[in-house]
């Protein structure tokens, strides 16, 4: 069994509005993590496998070319979204976000269908071309992506433009609406916060 940390610049390249997003975010889902009461538990799916480094192993989770450019083609070829999940271990919110949330069979079957996910060590050492080219540490490429925590998901189009982003832990329901806002086109017309509440609040 798996164990059950957190997105003009200001700091590490994050502009004031991303890392409001980031913390409106959180304050907004803390009320919200809780331990599942029994009957909610026993609808979650099996809870996934460490692997040898530590991770989480799950079916919706791509294998990286090694090329950011090859894996958003995969996923344009495929219809879906690119998605980035940056992880780190250990990190308590993502044994919460694999623990919990994304063993809700809704979420896990809409992420799989919707969306081409990848996984990036937030530490790691193993070369990753950039969207420009640029090898680099997957460490490195979290730097400049402006990734600040773990778990980050990261959402873009065909175009490699990024249209969202998910910084730290979202329970379930906030979760999935967060997911509908990129698969649905929300970012078209609002920002994610605004999405989220009339979802879900």
């Amino acid at each position: 069994m798996g164990r059950l940390a957190a997105a003009g610049p200001s700091f590490l390249g994050y502009s004031d509005a991303m890392l409001r997003r980031s913390f409106v975010l959180g304050a907004l889902s803390a009320p919200l993590v809780t331990t599942l009461p029994a009957h909610a538990a026993a609808a979650l799916l099996p809870m996934p496998v460490l692997d040898k480094r530590g991770f989480y192993v799950a079916d919706w989770l791509r294998p990286t070319s090694g090329d950011l450019t090859r894996d958003i083609g995969l996923a344009a070829a495929e219809g879906k979204i690119f998605a980035v999940l940056w992880e780190m271990t250990p990190c308590p919110m993502c044994d919460l976000l694999h623990g919990e949330a994304l063993r809700q069979p809704e979420i896990h079957e809409y992420l799989a269908d919707r969306f081409y996910t990848v996984r990036f060590d937030y530490r790691g050492d193993e070369l990753v071309a950039d969207f420009n080219g640029a090898q680099r540490t997957q460490r490195d490429l979290a730097r400049a992506h402006r990734v600040v925590g773990t778990p980050t998901l990261s959402f873009r189009t065909k175009d490699r433009r990024e249209v969202a982003r998910i910084p730290g832990y979202l329970p379930p329901k906030m979760l999935l609406a967060a997911f509908e806002y990129v698969d649905q086109g929300g970012y078209l017309k609002t920002d994610m916060l605004s999405w989220i509440r009339r979802k879900v609040l």
